[in-house]
């Protein structure tokens, strides 16, 4: 099949580096993500920006804020063009759908365990029914879905010890957001200062740094006197196991920067 014109629906992980591969081969790429900016959960406007013209700049086109409502095809059945909530169409010899983690529960309904959209566990990653554990992209704990490897990782430990009589508990720790794709990388992790900035019971103090032109960006964020949290794309993003140690420590901004600007 000649494709010349893809269309990817979803700018998270999985969407992001299936619009990156398949333009590093020369097809030309559209990426569509509802949500009004790339990366919205995980990065402020600022690096949302910082992103975006990283991404447009391998000459990837990207639409945000939009929304897909069906597909146009030919009489042979193959996709030509992907129809917007606007009614504007896209040319397109491909399309990828890539909108999100929706785990295949089917096998456990009916079988009495308390379930949503995951399988709902304890802190001893126990569904409701005894001596019946969950794990991994499956399970929610009391509600809070992870979706990352080093968290499945520990759940499953924590599941097997239980399952064997043991008496382990899952305890949530802060396990950093990591992006490698677009030819660069994102790292964040702690509380980043997305939320709740006004609040006068704690006293922000925000570090940043933009370079337009390479396409870097440090975000450090400080808490009543401590570092709590970060945002890092491109180049300060390769330091990040030197400062995810130092989250919850007094260290100083000039000291942080000394270590993300040696």
């Amino acid at each position: 099949m000649n494709v010349k014109k893809a269309v990817v629906i979803g700018g998270g992980l999985l969407g992001l580096e299936v619009a990156y591969k398949i333009s590093e081969i020369g097809v030309d790429v559209s990426l569509i993500e509802s949500m009004p900016r790339l990366l919205s959960k995980q990065l402020d406007e600022e690096g949302s920006k910082i992103f975006e013209d990283k991404v447009r700049s391998l000459g990837i086109s990207v639409l945000c804020g939009k929304s897909v409502t069906g597909f146009e095809g030919d009489n042979n059945g193959h996709v030509t063009q992907v129809r917007m909530a606007d009614d504007t169409l896209l040319e397109a010899d491909i399309v990828i759908v890539a909108v999100g983690v929706a785990p295949n529960i089917a096998i456990f309904r009916n079988s009495g365990i308390n379930m949503d959209r995951f399988l709902n566990v304890n802190e001893k990653m126990e569904t409701n029914i005894e001596n019946i554990y969950a794990a991994g992209d499956v399970a929610s704990i009391n509600g809070r879905w992870f979706g990352q490897w080093m968290v499945a990782i520990r759940q499953g430990q924590v599941a097997g010890t239980n399952a064997a009589g043991g008496n382990a508990v899952y305890e949530a720790i802060d396990i950093p957001y990591i992006l490698a794709t677009m030819g660069t990388r994102i790292v964040c992790s702690g509380d980043t200062g997305a939320i709740q900035l006004d609040n006068s019971e704690a006293a922000y103090e925000i570090d940043k740094k933009i370079d337009k032109e390479k396409f870097n960006y440090s975000k450090l964020v400080f808490r009543n006197g401590l570092f709590v949290g970060y945002i890092l794309i491109g180049e300060p993003a390769k330091t990040f196991n030197k400062l995810q140690p130092l989250i919850n420590t007094s260290i100083s901004i000039e000291k942080i920067n000394s270590i993300l600007y040696p």
